[in-house]
């Protein structure tokens, strides 16, 4: 896999965007805490994690195995991690039982079976970067999402941002 010309420019648009849409709000800052600093290693270590995966679908080892086993792993660092950041949170702070069986299955089923499946599945067809660079369009929906359900407001910047990260991306996949 090689970025080309075409490809870095579809990037930087793509960046672009997404410093115009955080525009107005927290995410700019001269300091970082350290409950940011590890969100920025999370990323990090994440878009790591799916380019080893990449390769070990590459040697054709199965899809499945390599997911349960990457969400197994990452339940145990999380873990740790939280340990380490200090969070102090009750194991078990359930009211509704009988709710929170019902939407940890429904989530189970649709983020772990069928997107984190799909993912790998996309990473046959498509390069790692591409995969990591449509990423880009998670806020967008997030924020279509929040507005629709939750009537949450969106700013000026986060609209104009919304087609410049699809021409980044338009450029970057047409090479």
């Amino acid at each position: 896999e090689h970025i080309t010309k075409k490809k870095l420019i579809g990037l930087c648009i793509g960046f672009i965007g997404v410093l115009i849409g955080i525009q107005n709000t927290k995410i700019i800052q001269l300091t970082i805490k350290k409950e940011e600093f590890s969100v920025i290693l999370a990323v990090i270590f994440s878009i790591i994690g799916w380019i080893q995966l990449k390769k070990l679908i590459n040697s054709n080892y199965s899809l499945f195995l390599l997911n349960g086993s990457s969400m197994f792993i990452g339940g145990i660092f999380i873990i740790i991690h939280s340990v380490i950041i200090g969070e102090h949170w009750n194991y078990f702070p359930i009211i509704h039982m009988e709710k929170y069986c019902y939407n940890t299955i429904a989530t189970i089923i649709i983020s772990n079976f069928l997107c984190y499946n799909l993912f790998g599945f996309l990473l046959k067809k498509f390069s790692i970067t591409f995969i990591n660079f449509v990423g880009l369009i998670t806020p967008i929906f997030t924020g279509i999402l929040g507005y629709i359900f939750l009537n949450e407001t969106l700013n000026i910047s986060f609209i104009i941002s919304i087609p410049i990260i699809f021409y980044g991306l338009t450029i970057f996949y047409r090479e």
